[in-house]
């Protein structure tokens, strides 16, 4: 093995390292798919669902105020389906952001990632979210990587 190619393998080992123990520390939640069929069919009220990920700011990172529904990462008509809610705890409103990845049960890659996106969640209030991808890909498991909040504009 040449020693770019050493170098280029050492580097992708060391980013995947970096990435488990990130999600170790910032508590990435993790819900195993299931072949039992998903209810829902309609986004929540205020939900948009896009793949733009956003920057991950530390200063804004929200994970405590969003969860998963357990046992809700399911495979249904061809796509892995995931249910959760947010809660914003604030006294005025706040835009949230939930990325959610499905990945392979073995080797942790990445196969879909997709966003939800509160753009204006009221103040104290409570909201699902719901959100599809990976279609065609079994075996899966979903993983909400972070969710950042700010001030509703």
């Amino acid at each position: 093995m040449s020693s770019g190619l050493k170098s280029r393998s050492a580097l992708i080992t060391g980013l995947v390292l970096l990435l488990v123990i990130a999600g170790v520390v910032t508590g990435l939640a993790v819900s195993s798919g299931s072949n039992t069929p998903h209810t829902g069919t309609t986004l929540p009220a205020g939900e948009t669902i896009t793949t733009t990920v956003p920057k991950y700011l530390a200063s804004q990172t929200v994970r405590s105020e969003v969860t998963f529904v357990p046992g809700s990462c399911l495979y249904k008509s061809g796509a892995w389906h995931f249910d959760g809610t947010v809660k914003n705890p604030e006294n005025y409103a706040r835009k949230y952001e939930i990325v959610v990845d499905f990945a392979s049960q073995k080797g942790d890659t990445v196969q879909d990632t997709k966003v939800v996106t509160f753009a204006n969640l009221a103040a104290q209030a409570t909201s699902k979210w719901t959100v599809s991808g990976a279609k065609g890909d079994a075996d899966l498991f979903c993983v909400i990587r972070f969710a950042l909040a700010q001030r509703a504009s």
